[in-house]
């Protein structure tokens, strides 16, 4: 029997110790992927607690069993199953030898190992200054009624047949449980598919108060993953840790305060320098790429799907270009307006102090092109969220578009300046019925209209491994998370978001 330390926090105010069931080990923490239950706590619970994995020897078959039947009695006496009160004599010496250098000392057990600790805990005159917590995953407290169908072998396995429901033991703990519950903060969890430890054993007589039923199984309730089946324990899980050792309000500490500067890089709402690495690339950005060396761009698509993402991802990988970002902002949808918010944000970005005086509008656009395309090798201009102007507001932007990209002025052709025009209307409805036909032709074929739509399942799932990789804690439900999205990147972040703040970090 010993206890190992799988993980040593900064503080080490507190020690939460695991224990396994009947037949286990320290291995009963471990999912699939070699992954600790402890892996998945909140950092401000690891920021503060030691954990540890208490294991002791329990035995149910072995491989002198399966080849050597008759020799199985030996093998189940107490020699290798000592009973349950027994371990926890041997626990509290482990206990009282620890007491002393934490605030708590604290217990997450599954299957038996909730009646081990339930024994310490109330028979073991241990006082307590500070109250403990007392969580147990499928833990058996009345019994359990596969122990009962063990005819062959429970006189004779001292752990097992103390499981059987009829029993006058497990009656006698959960009466003691009941008048001392108060000295423990406690919790009890249930798997709803578990059919070795039910409902109605897995909790003490008068508290099914303290009862949360989650979805799984007697074996993998305390092998949680970052399957969304597991959402529930490891929410509810870490919420109450924190509330029973009063961590929820801890002051960010500066392992914290890092992670939450990169939590903002990594959940960017607006692409920046720094943020880049946690952009996903898509098909998109390889059409912007292929586009811009011919023509303009025109992308179009629902808000939220990545659109101005894609275009400022361009312009950070392209830095010998000339780069304006020009956000229509304005609630007065007039063309002439927004033209000459294209002017302004221009004449801003290049500092020019001798402006174009004309009074047209499409002149002073064309003077200011013209300057750049001959003080630059490359220039792109992103007119971001353009909105619908309606059809008439629409087609007289149009044309002017169309006469500054087309019709040179100061002897300069502008082949060297790129649009990228994003909006959430599809402009081709429109463009289609402009009355004035040249302009219309002309405009086809100066832009690539391309629809940006809803991100599938697959891009929604690297963008959260991606999102993940740059965490040091996995994200939890991330199925539920992606169904929720509804195909929109910006939402899935939202919802991360929202469970970190919800969760803790």
């Amino acid at each position: 029997m010993n206890l190992q330390i799988k993980h040593q926090s900064t503080e080490s105010k507190h020690l939460i110790i695991f224990i396994h069931g009947i037949g286990g080990n320290c291995e009963s923490f471990q999912n699939d992927n070699k992954e600790y239950f402890h892996e998945f706590l909140h950092s401000q619970i690891l920021d503060c607690c030691d954990i540890g994995y208490y294991t002791y020897t329990s035995k149910i078959i072995s491989s002198k069993i399966k080849s050597m039947i008759s020799n199985y009695i030996t093998y189940f006496d107490e020699e290798f199953n000592k009973e349950i009160f027994e371990i926890s004599d041997i626990l509290k010496t482990d206990f009282l030898n620890l007491v002393d250098k934490y605030e708590t000392i604290n217990f997450i057990c599954h299957s038996m190992g909730g009646l081990i600790v339930k024994d310490l805990l109330l028979n073991k005159q241990i006082e307590f200054d500070k109250r403990t917590f007392y969580i147990t995953l499928a833990t058996p407290h009345k019994g359990s009624k596969i122990a009962d169908k063990f005819f062959f072998i429970k006189s004779r396995h001292s752990q097992i047949k103390v499981l059987k429901t009829d029993l006058n033991i497990l009656a006698q703990l959960n009466t003691e449980f009941k008048y001392q519950k108060e000295k423990l903060n406690s919790k009890f969890y249930y798997g709803i598919f578990d059919t070795i430890v039910p409902k109605e054993f897995a909790f003490s007589d008068n508290c099914e108060e303290l009862l949360l039923g989650v979805n799984g199984n007697h074996i993998n309730i305390c092998k949680p993953t970052i399957e969304e089946k597991h959402v529930t324990l490891l929410v509810n899980i870490n919420k109450t840790i924190k509330k029973f050792l009063n961590i929820s309000k801890v002051s960010p500490s500066n392992k914290t305060q890092t992670k939450l500067n990169l939590l903002s890089l990594v959940l960017f709402d607006i692409l920046c320098e720094n943020s880049k690495a946690y952009y996903l690339i898509k098909e998109i950005d390889q059409i912007l790429i292929n586009t811009l060396k011919i023509k303009n761009i025109w992308i179009y698509g629902e808000s939220g799907v990545g659109k101005t993402a894609a275009a400022k991802y361009y312009f950070l990988n392209n830095n010998k270009h000339f780069k304006c970002a020009i956000y229509f902002t304005s609630t007065n949808k007039v063309a002439e307006e927004y033209l000459q918010l294209i002017y302004e944000d221009l004449v801003d970005k290049l500092e020019i102090q001798d402006c174009p005086i004309s009074d047209n509008i499409n002149v002073k656009i064309s003077k200011v092109l013209s300057y750049l395309s001959k003080n630059h090798e490359y220039v792109t201009i992103h007119l971001d969220e353009l909105s619908d102007l309606g059809k008439e507001e629409f087609e007289v932007f149009i044309i002017s578009l169309v006469d500054i990209l087309t019709n040179p002025r100061n002897n300069c052709n502008l082949n060297n300046i790129k649009f990228i025009i994003t909006t959430i209307f599809n402009p081709t409805s429109y463009i289609n019925n402009i009355d004035n036909i040249s302009a219309q032709e002309k405009l086809k074929s100066k832009f690539l209209f391309t629809e940006l739509n809803r991100w599938e399942e697959i891009h929604l799932l690297k963008l959260c491994n991606l999102i993940s990789s740059h965490l040091s804690n996995d994200l939890s439900g991330i199925e539920s998370v992606i169904n929720s999205a509804e195909g929109k990147p910006r939402n899935l972040k939202e919802l991360i978001k929202t469970q970190i703040a919800t969760e803790g970090i």
